[in-house]
């Protein structure tokens, strides 16, 4: 749908924003905002919104500048509140799962959260070091991949014994009947 194109009711229709982002997630910028900042009722308006910055994180320049404030506050309140991540995200926000910026500093403080990240961040060695560095338990949550890279590995050795526990099924007998961890070097 070309919002662009549309009259100035149909750019402020609920249902015909919600299609019109579905569909291509820049259309947002051809929406109507009240002007209060809004573009309807908040609960609609949320949903349009995420639908939009969820398959285009760009789409957020396009979002009032409410939505902003609202983002930028929740983002503040999960690097507070790093146990709050999964619920503030499971429902609000889901997109954040995905901001690596964000991602980051949560795991650096709160590394077994790399469970609710996206899977493109559980495969990202960057986000994945630093949730290990802080959690050798959340090595359970890397990429098959990161799991048997040395470099995770070790870092989630050093911090808890026990992320052994996580790559033993990579264990295979040397020659001489031990079994010894092989990596993806």
């Amino acid at each position: 749908m070309e919002l662009q194109y549309a009259s100035e009711a149909l750019r402020r229709d609920e249902e015909v924003l919600l299609a019109a982002v579905k569909n291509n997630s820049m259309a947002l910028q051809h929406a109507l905002f009240d002007r209060f900042g809004f573009l309807c009722n908040a609960v609609a308006e949320k949903a349009i919104l995420e639908t939009a910055i969820l398959q285009n994180p760009g789409a957020i320049q396009y979002t009032s500048e409410n939505y902003k404030q609202l983002v930028a506050n929740e983002k503040k309140f999960i690097i507070d509140n790093p146990t709050l991540f999964r619920s503030s995200t499971e429902y609000n926000f889901r997109y954040l799962r995905a901001d690596k910026d964000l991602v980051l500093k949560l795991v650096a403080k709160y590394g077994i959260a790399l469970e609710y990240v996206s899977k493109e961040l559980q495969e990202d060695k960057e986000v994945v070091l630093a949730a290990v560095s802080d959690d050798g338990q959340a090595l359970q949550y890397a990429s098959k991949e990161l799991q048997e890279d040395k470099e995770v590995v070790l870092a989630a050795v050093k911090k808890n014994g026990m992320a052994l526990q996580i790559v033993s099924l990579h264990l295979v007998p040397s020659p001489n009947g031990k079994k010894v961890l092989l990596f993806n070097i």
